[in-house]
């Protein structure tokens, strides 16, 4: 894999180099802002604009977006930091596309090939297609991908990978709710919409059915629909944060009258 840009580089390649007033003053104000991350940055990343931007004294999020993901970001602020299992533990829904016969290193295109691509059976049909994915639909046990912060004898998979050690991770339970095929142009493009809960890598599902389809399949593109109670239709576009009254302005602060570390509506 190709060593990754700094994390100034990253948001401005992805942000077009945008100028973000610093913040002087630490902000205590609770609550979410829910982000929708652009394709090309981490999550890690967004918390350092957000952090920038307002100096909270806590800060953390709801769950990770690999760069190559966009969408629903939940940046938690400090005291809704208590609310990151809450959050981390609810269903997830996710749209993306992925390539029949690829397969990489990471489960997705961002990673190394390591085989020359496959030729696609002419016998496959869109109905085993939709057939296969529906098999996955339930609980089920998963292998986490190498390439990821999963944990092996006190250490990230993804540190065993960088210094070229063999790991075997272990597989765990994970439950999907939806796995749906919703369309294929017939050669390799597909895309699909899955509802998942905790701890499940979209990526690996998709790796996982194209195992089982017999060419292998690569993720190339996802987008975050809802991270527990937090959708699509109510995140902001990180490009538009540049003072930090843009952030109070699409704050959801917690509920101060019953000192719940609940949302008000």
């Amino acid at each position: 894999m190709s060593i990754s840009p700094r994390p100034s580089e990253r948001i401005d390649r992805a942000l077009g180099s945008p100028a973000f007033e610093r913040a002087t003053e630490k902000f205590d104000l609770s609550g979410v802002l829910v982000v929708d991350k652009p394709e090309g940055v981490t999550s890690m990343d967004v918390i350092r604009v957000v952090r920038r931007l307002l100096r909270p004294n806590k800060i953390g999020h709801g769950g990770t977006l690999d760069p190559l993901a966009t969408g629903v970001l939940p940046i938690l602020l400090n005291r809704a930091t208590k609310m990151s299992n809450e959050v981390m533990g609810g269903i997830k829904e996710y749209e993306g596309s992925f390539l029949l016969g690829q397969s990489f290193d990471t489960q997705d295109v961002t990673g190394s090939p390591l085989s020359e691509p496959q030729a696609i059976p002419e016998s496959l049909t869109f109905e085993q297609l939709k057939r296969e994915a529906e098999a996955f639909v339930g609980e089920i046990d998963q292998t986490p991908p190498i390439y990821s912060a999963v944990k092996s004898k006190g250490k990230a998979l993804y540190e065993y990978a960088r210094a070229g050690e063999q790991v075997e991770p272990q597989a765990r339970k994970v439950k999907v709710d939806v796995f749906e095929i919703r369309q294929w142009d017939g050669f390799r493009r597909v895309k699909f919409f899955v509802r998942v809960h905790k701890g499940t890598f979209v990526r690996t599902l998709i790796h996982d059915l194209g195992q089982r389809l017999g060419v292998g399949a690569a993720l190339e593109s996802l987008r975050r629909l809802q991270a527990g109670r937090f959708h699509i239709d109510e995140a902001v576009q990180l490009s538009t944060l540049r003072v930090s009254s843009d952030v109070v302005k699409h704050l959801k602060p917690l509920n101060r009258r019953t000192n719940a570390e609940r949302i008000m509506e």
